[in-house]
């Protein structure tokens, strides 16, 4: 027997919890709605309660009108008798004594001295019947004033729970954007994918068994069109980046100048290059871009930084800049660089030596250059 209570306590103790959770959740997902249902009936209710006091009121209204006026009759027989007191007192102090002896019909002093009642006795008085009423409307007024107070505090709470939630979904949408855009950057990575603009068509020929060579089918390699000024943008979600103009003006600064550094080093600086030096944690290479930049055709580094004047600028001083701490980059790119393509691909001699694009003679395979 005891067995059995106790397995069906359980039992009714496990379905309890059950639905005081599901109670618990419903309440919580429902939240806004409850309270807003909450403020409307409360709202309700204590305009209703009020017009009800407000009939009752009007009672204590008149009671404390009437006293009121009753004190203040009062207090003017009195002030008549203090008056008849400080004349007697300067003209007759003998009949004075007397009438301090004598009684009015309502049983009162016939005379009384200033002393005896002052005005502030009168002030203190008419604050007590003051705090009488007051405290008389408040229970009319009680019941509805709580429910007033009462709905103004679910309005605060269904604002702030909504509130709440908003920053909540603008939160877990920008994590799942991020989220979009790496996932993005990683496939761009893995298969090389950039947004052409341009097509530069590729003559090839098929050999057959004989030897003999026939035109293929035209091939289009998709090129990006450099054409436009190229920007970088940075700004916040760099890591580099601060709130300080000083320090990014600086922080940029010292990239540029480590990118003539490898100019004056190397035979050429790629925009890719440029993408690493301003984030390189984070920066996904564009293939087209490996073929876009500077080239060094000789020069020392003191020449290129001849001058003050960088070989390499990214255009820090755009106008664009001014006054701002996140910076809209426009590197001053050369053009397209085949430095070190070999002499078979089919290009002029002063257009290896020269380092950059200028004109683009014979022809070459796009897709081995890209790869390079």
């Amino acid at each position: 027997m005891i067995g059995f209570w106790l397995g069906l306590s359980k039992v009714v103790g496990t379905a309890v919890t059950r639905i005081a959770g599901k109670t618990a959740f419903l309440c919580i997902k429902h939240a806004p709605e409850l309270l807003m249902g909450g403020r409307i009936i409360l709202t309700v209710g204590g305009t209703v309660s009020a017009c009800k006091a407000a009939v009752s009121a009007q009672e204590v209204l008149n009671k404390y009108e009437a006293d009121e006026k009753k004190i203040r009759e009062a207090a003017a027989k009195i002030r008549e008798k203090q008056d008849l007191y400080t004349k007697l007192q300067k003209e007759d102090p003998k009949k004075l004594e007397e009438c301090k002896q004598l009684t009015d019909e309502n049983g009162y002093p016939m005379v009384i001295a200033p002393n005896e009642y002052t005005p502030r006795d009168y002030k203190l008085e008419m604050l007590k019947l003051k705090a009488t009423f007051a405290k008389d409307m408040g229970k009319k007024f009680a019941l509805s004033i709580g429910m007033f107070s009462l709905a103004l505090v679910f309005d605060i709470l269904g604002y702030r729970t909504v509130s709440n939630r908003i920053a909540s979904l603008a939160m877990t949408c920008s994590g799942l954007q991020q989220i979009v855009k790496a996932q993005q950057a990683k496939i761009e990575q893995l298969t090389g994918i950039n947004q052409p603009n341009n097509a530069v068509p590729v003559e090839a020929t098929v050999t057959d068994e004989n030897g003999n060579e026939t035109p293929a089918h035209a091939e289009t390699i998709e090129l990006e069109d450099l054409t436009a000024p190229v920007e970088l943008f940075f700004g916040e979600g760099n890591p580099n980046w601060s709130r300080d103009r000083t320090y990014n003006l600086r922080w940029l600064e010292g990239v540029q100048t480590d990118l003539n550094n490898l100019l004056a080093t190397r035979t050429f600086v790629t925009l890719n290059d440029v993408g690493y030096a301003l984030d390189k944690d984070r920066f996904v290479p564009r293939r087209s871009w490996y073929g876009w930049g500077w080239a060094n055709t000789g020069m020392t580094y003191d020449e290129i930084k001849a001058g003050m004047s960088y070989r390499i600028r990214l255009g820090i001083d755009d106008p664009i800049n001014e006054g701002k701490t996140e910076f809209i980059l426009r590197p001053n790119i050369d053009g397209f660089i085949y430095a070190d393509i070999p002499e078979d691909e089919g290009l002029h001699e002063a257009d290896q030596l020269k380092g950059f694009f200028s004109n683009l003679n014979g022809k070459f395979d796009l897709h081995k250059l890209m790869r390079r």
